[in-house]
């Protein structure tokens, strides 16, 4: 028990210290960079490696929850990877509200394969796929339209076909329930 107890304060250790970091260093380099183009790209940078980071970190508490026996220690561990599940969220999150506000800055990234990750955890733990819809648009241009690169324009298809995914498992579940209703 104190092994897993002293291996979660460690893992909130490394969380916390991470927070702390990151902040400081979008506060120091983003906040004061004028032109919106590398303020963009420098924020999405710093959130890009939070965001790695927290799943990095959840990944291992889950580990950690898998193997205890301790039915308190467990549930501790739980109650702390759903927090966890809401710093990820939150950061997602601000990923795609930082994209939105300089769209022409996300169709000339680099870095586009870390928004259909992103895509991934707001599709989990939300229902904003309003932020997901309009940044994969953005991504994935207007069809036959040059101008985006590939990568970033298949990260925007990629995007839409989660949506089109998740819109789809909805219909089928809501075809079940409807049929269970009208049996019983």
């Amino acid at each position: 028990m104190q092994s897993g107890m002293q291996n979660s304060v460690a893992l909130d250790a490394e969380l916390e210290h991470v927070k702390s970091y990151l902040e400081t260093w979008i506060q120091t380099w983003c906040s004061q960079e004028e032109n919106p183009h590398l303020r963009w790209h420098l924020l999405h940078d710093a959130l890009s490696c939070w965001l790695l980071l927290v799943v990095s970190v959840a990944r291992t508490r889950f580990q950690l929850s898998q193997g205890q026996k301790n039915l308190q220690l467990h549930r501790n561990l739980q109650q702390k990877q759903q927090r966890q599940q809401q710093v990820l969220l939150k950061i997602a999150t601000r990923m795609f509200n930082e994209a939105l506000k300089v769209p022409r800055a996300l169709r000339i990234t680099h870095r586009a394969s870390i928004f259909p990750f992103a895509a991934s955890i707001v599709l989990r733990l939300s229902k904003r796929r309003d932020l997901i819809l309009r940044t994969a648009l953005h991504m994935a241009g207007e069809p036959g339209k040059p101008g985006i690169k590939t990568f970033v324009r298949d990260a925007g298809n990629q995007m839409l076909v989660m949506l089109w995914s998740v819109r789809q498992s909805r219909c089928r579940r809501l075809m079940l329930t409807a049929k269970i209703v009208q049996t019983t």
